[in-house]
């Protein structure tokens, strides 16, 4: 499969999508590590009775919102 894909389109084909990788997975991190730390500072599950779902409650909520806000980045990426 990669022989055929470099030997029609060139190495470089391997590697089309790369910058609008780049280009959705920084915002994305970025979201997910902002939401997270600002719930984490706002719930304070360390003082919770079962914190480890508040963790993950938190984690859930910041990947939910990062994910809508940059699905048309996604769409984009596997058009391409």
């Amino acid at each position: 499969m990669f022989r055929s894909i470099i030997k029609e389109d060139g190495f470089g084909a391997l590697y089309r999508s790369f910058p609008i990788t780049l280009f959705m997975n920084i915002p994305f991190l970025s979201i997910v590590v902002c939401i997270n730390e600002n719930l984490k500072t706002y719930i304070q599950p360390h003082e919770k009775s079962n914190p480890y779902f508040w963790y993950f409650a938190c984690a859930g909520i910041a990947g939910g919102f990062a994910g809508v806000v940059t699905n048309p980045l996604d769409v984009v990426k596997t058009r391409l």
